[in-house]
């Protein structure tokens, strides 16, 4: 199952920038891009995997301290509870027997007690008992009464070793000797639990499984260990960089050849004579994509004689539309791709032009290879000259300022009020701005093909020089709004 993100992201750095200018645009660029992203987040999480091992690395240290702790204070409680009950001298237990079985202790008091009350009840008996001191009943009584309570205080005295307080209170001594043995030796078995020097204990145990857990996650982060998750990851990556490598470096052979291939057919079309065929092609489809939008009409007549006899001077004629201020104004455009043609050769055509065509304004559109001026526009009377270059403009933005400028000529010609002088100097001055920040085309022409690290400052020039031509433009298509109305 797989799963797909689409995300926009903007790239500032300058390096980041460098580096993704280098690969081309489009879905190379895409997938070098999600290649570098791939590389990035897993590095990430690899290092995120060994912050985990240190982690579980620390927790075990720090259990095992605290684990020492207890068995520490564990020892010293059942220390403290042993000897509070079970010491010879001080213990509960001791002093408690001992209190019972001495001499006049409780228990000598409570059988002595018992005895008494007996022996007042015998003779009692006895005084009741009693008259002839010769009676052999009261005689026989008297020695049995005397007999039975020697025999029961004989019982009760620790100095017969036969008696029943005597054989209890061994019973107790041994019974006590007996639960302390085993006591203790539960307690060192429980201690001996959690005790590192014991090889087979709870806490040794304990500590080889966390060892041998942090072992495993170690080496799982280990490019020693050749089925190691890393460096089955390196593996994997090395693959993948060297499958892109090999990509790109088919890719980058075959846009070579491709280029190396345009390259030798432009130089055989620029030695040949169809290059200036080709561009007047281009100028013309450019006029029309300009022009269209507008409600012009652009006439194609290059092949066709015009006034002059036998003359085919004019490659484009431009006609205003009805609802225009300048209806029925003419516009002859030339497009020239020629070393030969200098300034006064140009103006001289361009006014040979105007006529075979009727026209009352010239566009003369040079290319860039050939044009014979310094300023890539100007203007001399009623001919307008531009310099364009089809790869660097192809969308024709310096035609479209030309194209601006004549209508604006036509209007000019059409309409000769006071009112409308102020908006014709709005135009000239416009053409003028117009003039100087087409000169940035050149700065940035230079810089792109001389500074490989100025593509920030290039793209910063274009954008404005981009946004002041459309303001100007734009100020030239109110201009000449304002006028038509």
């Amino acid at each position: 199952m797989s799963t797909e993100l689409c995300t926009f992201i903007t790239f500032t750095d300058p390096e980041v920038v460098e580096a993704l200018i280098e690969s081309p645009e489009g879905a190379v660029r895409d997938a070098y891009i999600c290649a570098c992203v791939k590389v990035g987040l897993l590095a990430m999480r690899a290092a995120r995997g060994a912050v985990d091992a240190d982690v579980i690395r620390n927790a075990g240290d720090r259990m095992i301290e605290q684990l020492g702790n207890h068995r520490a204070l564990m020892d010293q409680t059942l220390t403290n509870t042993l000897s509070r009950y079970f010491d010879p001298e001080n213990g509960l237990f001791q002093t408690r027997i001992s209190n019972l079985t001495k001499k006049d202790g409780e228990l000598s008091r409570l059988m002595s007690q018992q005895v008494g009350e007996v022996q007042h009840q015998f003779d009692a008996l006895a005084a009741l008992l009693s008259g002839d001191k010769s009676n052999p009943i009261l005689l026989s009584m008297r020695e049995i009464l005397h007999a039975s309570g020697e025999s029961i205080t004989s019982q009760f005295s620790l100095d017969a070793p036969d008696s029943a307080l005597s054989r209890m209170v061994r019973e107790l001594t041994n019974s006590h000797g007996e639960l302390s043995d085993k006591f203790a030796v539960r307690i060192d078995g429980a201690i001996s639990e959690f005790s590192l020097d014991k090889p087979d204990s709870a806490l040794s145990r304990l500590v080889s499984r966390v060892e041998d857990a942090q072992r495993s996650i170690t080496s799982q982060f280990s490019l020693d260990v050749d089925g190691s998750a890393l460096a089955r990851l390196r593996a994997g990556l090395n693959e993948q960089l060297q499958t892109m490598s090999n990509s790109q470096t088919a890719f980058q052979s075959e846009v070579v050849s491709i280029l190396s291939g345009l390259s030798a057919t432009k130089a055989a079309q620029d030695k040949s004579t169809t290059h200036g065929i080709i561009f007047e092609t281009q100028v013309g489809e450019t006029l029309r994509n300009i022009a269209s939008p507008m409600g012009d009409i652009v006439e194609d007549c290059g092949t066709t004689t015009g006034v002059i006899r036998a003359s085919k001077v004019g490659d484009f004629v431009i006609q205003m539309p009805p609802e225009n201020v300048a209806a029925g104004a003419r516009i002859v455009v030339e497009a020239k791709e020629s070393k030969s043609y200098t300034l006064p050769l140009t103006l001289s055509e361009a006014d040979e032009a105007m006529r075979n065509r009727s026209a009352e304004v010239c566009l003369f559109i040079h290319s860039a290879r050939t044009y014979p001026l310094a300023n890539p526009i100007e203007r001399w009377g009623n001919t307008v000259l531009v310099s364009w270059d089809a790869e660097s403009d192809p969308n024709g933005l310096m035609i479209r300022a030309g194209y601006l400028v004549t209508k604006a000529l036509c209007v000019r010609e059409s309409v000769k009020t006071g009112d409308n002088a102020a908006c014709f100097g709005k135009i000239d001055k416009a053409i003028e701005v117009v003039r100087k920040q087409i000169d940035g085309f050149a700065e940035m022409t230079t810089s792109s093909e001389t500074i490989v690290n100025g593509a920030t400052k290039i793209l910063n020039r274009a954008r404005i020089m981009r946004g002041e031509l459309e303001k100007q433009l734009e100020i030239l298509s109110e201009e000449i709004e304002l006028v038509r109305k």
